[in-house]
């Protein structure tokens, strides 16, 4: 598998895209956009899911110093 060097503020980062750059799986990013307690920060425009990586990272570093 080659490693894709992607814009942390890249506007339309797919599921995939994202999984790829946090080294994790679609389906753990599924499962994130599955939890309604905690969102991950998205835009959606019907079945379309895009994201802005560093948006999703700041969440993500918000959410790890508030459960510390």
């Amino acid at each position: 598998m080659t490693t894709r060097t992607i814009d942390p503020n890249k506007p339309h980062a797919t599921r995939r895209d994202l999984a790829e750059h946090l080294g994790l799986t679609v389906r753990t990013i599924d499962s994130w956009l599955a939890d309604s307690t905690n969102p991950l920060p998205r835009y959606q425009r019907g079945n379309t899911v895009r994201f802005k990586i560093a948006e999703v990272e700041a969440h993500l570093q918000k959410q790890k110093a508030t459960s510390s």
